[in-house]
């Protein structure tokens, strides 16, 4: 399992194609992201780190941000181990 925390800086892996489905996004072959995941998966650019990705992310939904900080670590970490998304920074402790 790959060690993240909110100071990570992720990017999706290019070679994964995604594509909308109905409110969610589907990242070829098969891995499928609801509604709030897809708009997290979104924001994933390279430049945000996971806690700014999980501001912007609680200022829409109605979630605490330390729940979505939470949420955004633990969605990238699938996100890295199912080989979708890469880490293109790591900053403070994991």
């Amino acid at each position: 399992m790959t060690a993240l925390n909110e100071e990570s800086v992720i990017a999706p892996v290019p070679e994964r194609p995604a594509r909308k489905y109905l409110r969610g996004i589907i990242i070829d072959p098969g891995l499928a992201l609801n509604s709030v995941a897809a708009d997290i998966y979104e924001l994933l650019d390279g430049k945000r780190t996971l806690r700014d990705v999980a501001t912007r992310i609680a200022a829409e939904y109605d979630v605490t941000e330390d729940q979505c900080r939470a949420d955004a670590v633990n969605l990238a970490i699938e996100l890295v181990d199912e080989g979708v998304a890469r880490v293109v920074a790591q900053y403070g402790s994991t």
